[in-house]
């Protein structure tokens, strides 16, 4: 499974500005017809990327 930190998280973790016991941190299961991959720059909000590709799983419910 892969990860990735993109660099506004990489930014707000080094800057302290990212409280892991009190915000909300939130995630996404994504499928390889995602630009997330590729796209890393000036990227905050998942709304930015061009292509998406949230999982279609029956499975999975997105909560968010």
């Amino acid at each position: 499974m892969a990860s990735f930190v993109y660099n506004e998280g990489g930014r707000g973790i080094a800057a302290l500005e990212i409280d892991w016991d009190n915000d909300t941190i939130k995630g996404a299961l994504l499928m390889d017809t995602t630009t997330c991959d590729t796209e890393n720059d000036a990227m905050t909000f998942l709304s930015s990327f061009a292509t998406l590709g949230r999982s279609d799983d029956g499975s999975y419910l997105r909560s968010w």
